[in-house]
């Protein structure tokens, strides 16, 4: 099943085990903080509500209209610390830079070794 497809059934199978973990470190983190990948949003709806400015980018249409739905619905609180946006990660120029980069799902898996440095903006 594709991402156009499954979008609406992303949240069921992805786990929710790490997100203590990223909300840790973006807790001790200055500056904003990019997820790579971000699919529905779940990990990054979180580090939000720790007050920080968060984008999230992710190259699936269809799960990013769910992460915005859920924004301006369960999370519309979170509305001006969020920004969602269709780029890919391999390719993607924000021209700003982050406190925290991270992908909690397994996106970085797409991108080739010699690419990650890049990605990562190191």
């Amino acid at each position: 099943m594709g991402y156009r497809a499954g979008a609406r059934f992303y949240d069921l199978f992805d786990t929710k085990g790490n997100i203590d973990f990223y909300v840790d470190l973006a807790r001790v983190t200055d500056g904003s903080v990019l997820e790579l990948g971000v699919g529905t949003g779940w990990v990054l709806f979180e580090i939000a509500r720790l007050g920080k400015q968060v984008v999230g980018i992710d190259t699936s249409p269809a799960v990013l209209e769910v992460a915005r739905a859920k924004l301006r619905g369960a999370y519309a609180e979170l509305q001006s610390h969020c920004r969602l946006i269709e780029q890919d990660m391999k390719s993607f120029d924000l021209d700003e830079s982050f406190g925290l980069i991270y992908s909690a799902s397994s996106g970085l898996q797409e991108v080739r070794a010699e690419d990650v440095p890049r990605v990562l903006g190191v």
